[in-house]
């Protein structure tokens, strides 16, 4: 999600020709991605879709701040019953959240897909900005 973060910038800077100050440098990622949600509002379709995918990153925001500063340890509330799925505790500072190892794998490779989507839909985007204003 780091690769999200630093696109958030650049969609900042590029498509909605605001400048990157350390205001803006120093905003959580969840705040960003509200931000760009907030802010992208034309009706284009590449628009629309890269508003979605910032959504989405967003619902993806607080799994990636467990996996990224919280602690992992084994679930150990319960007798696991035979094929029954071990689950793990994430904790960080201000909860904890169950999650299996599968659905941390979903997530990671979510975020890894999200970001390529992500820069795919912004160099779109930045090449109709340029075609529009040079022609």
């Amino acid at each position: 999600m780091n690769e999200i973060d630093g696109m958030t910038s650049t969609c900042r800077k590029k498509i909605l020709k605001k400048e990157v100050n350390n205001t803006w440098l120093s905003k959580t990622l969840s705040d960003k991605l509200k931000y760009l949600c907030k802010k992208l509002t034309a009706d284009d379709s590449d628009i629309q879709k890269l508003k979605a995918l910032f959504n989405e990153a967003l619902d993806l925001c607080s799994t990636r701040n467990f996996a990224a500063h919280g602690q992992f340890v084994l679930d150990s509330s319960h007798i696991l019953e035979e094929g029954e799925e071990i689950k793990f505790l994430l904790h960080s500072h201000k909860e904890n959240k169950p999650a299996s190892q599968k659905e941390v794998e979903q997530a990671t490779r979510r975020c890894i897909e999200l970001s390529n989507e992500i820069s795919k839909y912004i160099a779109i985007i930045e090449m109709e900005i340029f075609r529009t204003h040079t022609v």
